[in-house]
């Protein structure tokens, strides 16, 4: 028969963990938890907040219409030209400089995609 006083190797961490008392501060333990559940807290917040802004974006880009416009006026009022529009809500998409003739009857042009939200 085995005596109690002899230990195996079989037996000898279960019976050294059962008898031993672990200090617990319960204090780290608790500010520990708080903070996890704070940074919880936050992330949870701010990827709400950048769900709502994509979805926000997404939603007013779908829902703009254009309306277009072509003109082409001449290099020497295209600065008014350009005035007019833009006090008229209307912004340049493309643009590109023409050139019609040769020599001194040459005429330069712009030519210009306009558009506007509708």
């Amino acid at each position: 028969m085995k005596s109690e006083n002899v230990k195996t190797d079989r037996d000898f961490p279960f019976r050294f963990f059962s008898r031993m008392e672990i200090p617990i501060d319960t204090t780290t333990n608790r500010s520990t938890f708080a903070l996890w559940v704070i940074t919880l807290c936050v992330g949870l917040y701010v990827y709400g907040r950048i769900d709502q802004k994509l979805s926000d974006i997404l939603k007013t880009n779908q829902s703009r219409q254009y309306e277009y416009l072509i003109v082409s006026p001449e290099d020497t009022s295209f600065s008014s030209t350009m005035d007019l529009y833009g006090d008229l809500g209307w912004e340049i998409a493309f643009a590109r400089r023409a050139t019609s003739g040769r020599g001194y009857a040459q005429k330069v042009r712009y030519e210009l995609l306009l558009k506007k939200t509708r």
